[in-house]
């Protein structure tokens, strides 16, 4: 049998209406992109990063188009900065529906004799360790708000 592709996706500008999306690396490439996306799905979104000039300008270029966007402080590497961004999130919206933890770092682009201890230790903290961050403080909020399985 040969291969099908799926359907096409059909963008309603709707599917996400009111909910609230945390989007982590929201200040460039594929961060942002999901942050234009969500919104433009109708999702209240928080987009965080470290750098809070980008998602300050991406946050308000949205918003001046009439979509509902904050910008939130975010080192995905620091627990206590994960924890005060879900908080805000919260604080905000009221709760959290879902979230998108994109922030990543590729580190040296080097042969692996040739990379420092320090690099290696920042990949590890970014690309592993920050998604459990996000996950452990958004697991509850998510879960306060509704979301998880059904009893």
């Amino acid at each position: 049998m040969a291969y099908q592709h799926p359907e096409p996706l059909t963008l309603t500008s709707s599917r996400l209406a009111d909910r609230v999306i945390l989007v982590t690396g929201a200040s460039s490439g594929i961060g942002a992109a999901a942050v234009r996306r969500f919104a433009a799905e109708g999702a209240l979104v928080a987009a965080a990063s470290r750098r809070t000039d980008r998602i300050g300008s991406l946050a308000a270029e949205l918003r001046s188009a009439g979509r509902e966007v904050v910008a939130v402080r975010c080192d995905v590497t620091d627990e206590r900065s994960v924890d005060d961004a879900v908080g805000e999130v919260v604080r905000t919206f009221g709760r959290l529906d879902g979230a998108f933890n994109n922030a990543g770092t590729g580190g040296a682009q080097r042969p692996l004799h040739e990379i420092d201890t320090a690099t290696f230790d920042n990949v590890l903290a970014t690309n592993l360790r920050g998604p459990f961050l996000c996950m452990k403080y958004e697991v509850p909020a998510m879960l306060d708000a509704g979301g998880g399985p059904s009893s």
